[in-house]
């Protein structure tokens, strides 16, 4: 039989790790969205590998909705240079 005391701390600490996670998760989050934000702005400004880079996001749909035409559009933005 396991101590009271001993479940309590195993709740406890297993709260805290959820807690821990969940704030990490978020974090992470906010830095991505962060990081394709600038990715966007280089790209506007005519930064080519950045325009490769978000066609490419662009093309898989990762962090962003699925759009192949602006991809495509942004490849050749890219090629161009």
């Amino acid at each position: 039989m396991i101590p009271i005391t001993t479940k309590c701390c195993r709740f406890t600490f297993a709260a805290a790790l959820g807690l821990w996670c969940f704030t990490f998760s978020i974090s992470g989050q906010n830095k991505a969205a962060e990081s394709l934000k600038a990715l966007q702005t280089r790209a506007d400004q005519g930064d080519a590998q950045s325009q490769y880079n978000l066609g490419v996001l662009l093309r898989d749909g990762q962090g962003v909705p699925q759009n192949r035409a602006e991809a495509v559009a942004l490849f050749r933005k890219a090629a161009e240079q």
